[in-house]
């Protein structure tokens, strides 16, 4: 295969007003393989021949970048590009010394330059190179103009279909969606379960050599093409003939030139999204924890990002539960990390997820990572429902299984709010549905906020530990009575507050003697050390109720 040299990339003015620091006799000579985008630490993730993109996250400090230099060079990258802007500014000359004692070719490149475009550009002169003009012109070269146009897996995916005239239908590995020609696409999801076995491919199959299968799935035979790069499953792509009586599928030279544009076309995906997200996260937390206290503050601030926020919106706030219990147990011999290398792998492939899922619903989203909870604004032109949002939620859950074994998401939804600071009140209200949803039901659910909270002001209490505090010291004698002898003291407690502590009534509703009734507010009285008598008392037994009603505690109207 063809490379591309580091001078060749330099001159296509993808890289802006890039500067070589060092080996600039290099850089006519050098040749990329791959473009990828590295942060601190590096470890085993840089690949031979690889231009290295990096905004110095966590380089700071001018030894930790003169290490990190270092790591790239030793693991046998073609140059380092460091895009110069928060993390780090300028390039120390002891630095740039070093990298030319290395004949290591170092470049800058300004912060505005987007990474996406500068991998977009690079993986549609290498498949370009790839493909055989023979077969480039009427198939390949369209697909490629897609490409770099930046446009979507299935709209590349339609394109060779209807080129090679077969139906084509793409598993994308990390979402778990197909995309492709309708009604073949359709056909493939409603058939999943029977091309299961043959979609999937493990890490230790994924190393062998390339290979296709065939097999019969509902009446029709399918050739069945894994897209796989550096030993990783990217996806899988179903091929079927238009012609039901053909016996070709798809034939060679089409396979690899088919997969290794998808191949392209994955990775550069997962680039614009990480470069997306590192653009993201701060404005979104800021977003989330309400520092902006004007539209104008707001919009200076997204004016870097490519689609309006002034749009109906919905926050989702996320949380993976026991982290160290499912680092043990997805660890296998092929697929080997450090704790943190692999939190970091779940994050990105969870926002990236995310994005995936919520452009199939025609949503656009924001998100971050922060100490442990993922936050996510999705945004369209059209009102937003909660309902909806979940949906796309529930699929992520799906999703991510096939990358994390038993891993339970939970999530808290919230509408959008008025103003400005409505963004900051949908994050509180998305992170208060999910704890109490937790509390309530267990995690691996999605919880959204007008059904958990049926009263916002009990809400804000049912989570102050003072409160819940007064709540067992009042009630927590009953509710363990209830469970000891299996008594109703709690529930009748409820029904003789909510018919106004009418004897008679209360009596009837819980279909008692009156002797029997009395008996019962008599233990009451004893168990709570509170008069039944008394308005203060009474204030305080139906506040504690309530707010146990939030928390769902058991024993609560006869539960």
């Amino acid at each position: 295969m063809s490379k591309l040299t580091l001078g060749e990339l330099l001159e296509l003015n993808v890289l802006g007003d890039a500067k070589v620091l060092s080996a600039r006799e290099q850089i006519l000579s050098k040749q990329i393989e791959w473009v990828s985008v590295i942060e601190i630490p590096v470890e085993d993730f840089v690949r031979r021949d690889e231009l290295v993109l990096t905004t110095g996250l966590g380089a700071g400090d001018p030894e930790a970048l003169k290490r990190f230099v270092e790591e790239i060079r030793v693991a046998g990258a073609a140059a380092v590009g460091i895009a110069l802007g928060p993390h780090v500014q300028d390039v120390p000359e002891d630095v740039v010394a070093l990298a030319e004692s290395w004949n290591f070719p170092l470049l800058t490149i300004p912060w505005g330059v987007r990474f996406a475009d500068i991998s977009r550009r690079f993986y549609s002169e290498m498949a370009l190179r790839t493909a055989s003009l023979e077969y480039s012109d009427g198939i390949i070269r369209p697909a490629l103009l897609r490409l770099a146009q930046g446009d979507r897996v299935d709209a590349v995916v339609d394109i060779l279909g209807r080129g090679l005239r077969v139906e084509m239908a793409f598993f994308d590995a990390l979402t778990g969606l197909w995309t492709g020609s309708q009604p073949f696409g359709e056909w493939c999801r409603e058939n999943r379960d029977e091309l299961e076995s043959l979609l999937v491919v493990p890490p230790d199959v994924a190393c062998l050599p390339y290979q296709t299968k065939r097999a019969m799935v509902d009446g029709s035979e399918v050739q069945v093409l894994p897209v796989v790069s550096a030993g990783r499953w990217l996806g899988t792509l179903v091929v079927r003939p238009e012609d039901t009586k053909s016996e070709s599928v798809l034939l060679e030279p089409y396979e690899r030139i088919v997969t290794h544009l998808l191949a392209l076309m994955c990775l550069h995906q997962e680039l614009l999204a990480v470069g997306d997200v590192h653009r993201q996260e701060d404005f979104v937390w800021k977003l989330a924890q309400g520092e902006f206290r004007t539209w104008d503050e707001l919009l200076a601030a997204a004016a870097g990002f490519e689609f309006d926020v002034i749009q109906y919106y919905a926050c989702a706030v996320g949380r993976l539960d026991n982290w160290e219990r499912l680092y043990r147990y997805n660890q296998t011999v092929f697929h080997e990390m450090t704790r943190q290398t692999w939190e970091n792998d779940v994050v990105q492939k969870v926002q990236y997820i995310l994005a995936k899922s919520a452009e199939m619903h025609e949503y656009r989203v924001m998100s971050t990572y922060h100490r442990g909870d993922w936050i996510v604004y999705f945004f369209s032109p059209k009102r937003i429902l909660p309902s909806a949002v979940i949906e796309v939620l529930q699929g992520v859950q799906k999703a991510l299984a096939v990358h994390v074994a038993h891993g339970s998401l939970s999530w808290g939804v919230a509408a959008g709010g008025p103003g400005v600071q409505g963004f900051h009140g949908s994050y509180q209200n998305a992170h208060t549905s999910l704890e109490l949803g937790i509390r309530r039901q267990g995690v691996g659910q999605c919880y959204e906020y007008e059904q958990v909270s049926n009263n916002q002001m009990l809400v804000r209490f049912a989570v102050d530990a003072s409160v819940r505090n007064v709540v067992q010291a009042t009630l927590g004698g009953l509710v363990e009575y209830d469970r000891q002898h299996e008594s109703e003291l709690v529930h009748t407690l409820w029904v003789y507050l909510q018919n106004r502590t009418n004897v008679t009534v209360t009596a009837r509703a819980l279909h008692l003697h009156r002797q029997s009734l009395l008996y019962r507010l008599s233990k009451i009285e004893f168990l709570t050390g509170r008069l039944l008598s008394n308005s203060e008392d009474l204030f305080l037994l139906e506040f504690c109720l309530r707010v146990m009603n939030v928390e769902s505690h058991p024993g609560f109207m006869g539960q």
